[in-house]
């Protein structure tokens, strides 16, 4: 559960253009729009802030999670709603008060360090892409 809990710390979308510390801006928007979505449950629009490999990730933590739980992988939305209901009410309040730590873009990526505060789960670096669509969340990483 701890490694789920870790992949709901990933889904952002921004504007584009701009210079870095407008797209450093845009990032940490994004990945507090995703978290809070995350938080209360709101599988599309935390869905809407991942890139495919985001979901693709999501998806894949919770399936293995669940293994025995759920017959077929879930819908990204879906994922989200699990993991709120698996991890717990402590985990979810951690996830909106991160603290966002080094932001970095380099062309068209990007990466944010985030810690929480209360220890719940390790620090994490959260990874992004701009698209057409403006920065999404694509993975996660120790």
């Amino acid at each position: 559960m701890a490694t789920v809990a870790c992949l709901l710390v990933v889904c952002l979308t921004g504007c584009g253009g701009g210079g870095p510390q407008t797209e450093q801006a845009q990032i940490r928007h994004v990945l507090r729009a995703y978290l809070r979505a995350q938080a209360h449950g709101r599988g599309r629009a935390a869905c809407a802030l991942l890139a495919p490999a985001g979901r693709a990730e999501l998806v894949s933590a919770v399936s293995i999670a669940a293994r025995g739980l759920i017959s077929l992988p879930p819908t990204c939305p879906r994922a989200v709603r699990l993991v709120r209901a698996a991890v717990g009410r402590a985990v979810l309040d951690s996830l909106v008060k991160v603290r966002i730590r080094r932001v970095r873009v380099i062309g068209l990526v990007g990466s944010v360090r985030i810690r929480d505060p209360g220890r719940r789960f390790p620090p994490q670096v959260v990874e992004f892409v701009r698209g057409a669509g403006g920065w999404r969340i694509t993975g996660i990483g120790g």
